[in-house]
Formats: structure tokens, C-alpha cells, sequence
């Protein structure tokens, strides 16, 4: 193959990795932020049941608090994220301040921002929006995977540390790399999404090779 070319001229390149420690290799950005796509009308409830599997108690018990554009998010239900939000999720804080802003808190009237809730207004939206997630503590062991599998964002230059960073580690390399449906080796991945004209890189991962 000629690795002197990009593989692909639109916005997106698009890559999948088979096998490897992913999740350790994406870690630190699942806490910086990923972004995902989802369809228009989605609230935050249905993110994390029906688009992510999460159970009722899992949600109860382990997402303990959630943000939406920086703002303490109570109402699972009634709150739309929409192009260009940024939803944080974390599972329950310790003290005082964790106990303020965990969703429906008694104390929630402690807090000094405003609630984040569905305008409801009647607008033309795209079908997709692009939304950035963060992730911290144990919910990026319990969400990562779900999201890796569906495929995440990031913009160029952080897909490239990240794929560097990956290949001078330790961690287990992936068994095979495709770049716009074209086989790369690992170690020349970085170098060919940089020559490519992409400003953002779509991510998937799965761990069972392709049928040949």
C-alpha cells in the first residue's frame, strides 16, 4: 500500500480497531472528552438506558451525578442534549459538595446555577447531533466499552497523541487497524492520519477480527 497518500479526503477519517487495550489507550480522553453522535430529541435518560443499556438501578446507583453544559442535571427525563453540549457524568462524590450535586439531591437548593431542562421550543433540527461526553471514575470502566464499540470522536490532533501514546506504551497493540476500510500497520497509523486533510477522527472497536 502507499502510505504517502491519505487513505481518505473527507472531513472524518474513520478507523477501526480490532482487539488491543483500547480502553486503557482512550483513557485519559474519556475523561478530557469524547464526542459521540445521537439522534435528535434524545434526552439524557435515554442516552444512558436505551443507547447505552444502563438499568434503572445501575443509573440510580452509579451515575451519581450528572452535568450538562456545566449545570447540575436533575431531571433524567425532561433534558435534551443537543448539538454541541457537553454532558459530564460521574458516579457519586463524597462530602458535602457531592451530596449538593448528585441528581436529585435534597440539597440540590443549595446550589447557585440554574437547572438544565428541555426548551421544548419548535425548532428544525438536524437528525444527529454531535455531542461531547466526559466520563470520571468508575464509569469510564462501565461506559467506555459501550462507547468504543459504538465509535467515538476526536478532533486531529488528539487522535494523533492518542495513537502515539499508544504505540510507546505498554499496552497490548491492536490486532489489526483500518483506516477508511483499508488495512495500516499499527506503528504507521499516527503518521498516515496526520497527512490526511481530516479534522476530526471517528474511532470503532471491536475485538473480533473480520470475516475475511
Amino acid at each position: 500500500m502507499d502510505f504517502e497518500r491519505p487513505l481518505d479526503v473527507r472531513d472524518v477519517c474513520r478507523v477501526e480497531i480490532v482487539g488491543g487495550d483500547a480502553l486503557g489507550a482512550f483513557f485519559p480522553w474519556f475523561q478530557s472528552g469524547i464526542w459521540i453522535l445521537v439522534p435528535s430529541g434524545t434526552t439524557v435518560a435515554k442516552l444512558l438506558a436505551e443507547m447505552w443499556g444502563l438499568s434503572p438501578e445501575k443509573i440510580d446507583r452509579d451515575v451519581g451525578t450528572v452535568f450538562l453544559n456545566g449545570i447540575p442535571v436533575d431531571s433524567l427525563d425532561a433534558t435534551d442534549v443537543s448539538d454541541g453540549d457537553v454532558l459530564a457524568l460521574s458516579g457519586p462524590m463524597p462530602g458535602l459538595a457531592g451530596a449538593i450535586l448528585r441528581k436529585n439531591s435534597p440539597l440540590a437548593g443549595l446550589r447557585h446555577s440554574a437547572r438544565a431542562v428541555s426548551s421544548g421550543a419548535a425548532t428544525v433540527e438536524p437528525a444527529l447531533h454531535r455531542v461531547q461526553v466526559k466520563l470520571f471514575n468508575r464509569l469510564i470502566d462501565d461506559l467506555g466499552p459501550v462507547l468504543l464499540k459504538s465509535g467515538i470522536e476526536l478532533e486531529k490532533p488528539a487522535a494523533l497523541q492518542c495513537l502515539r501514546n499508544w504505540q510507546a506504551s505498554e499496552r497490548r497493540k491492536p490486532e489489526r487497524m483500518l483506516l477508511g476500510g483499508m488495512d495500516v500497520p499499527f506503528a504507521q497509523a499516527a503518521a498516515v492520519v496526520e497527512q490526511g486533510s481530516w479534522t476530526r477522527v471517528a474511532f470503532t472497536v471491536r475485538h473480533e477480527p473480520p470475516s475475511p
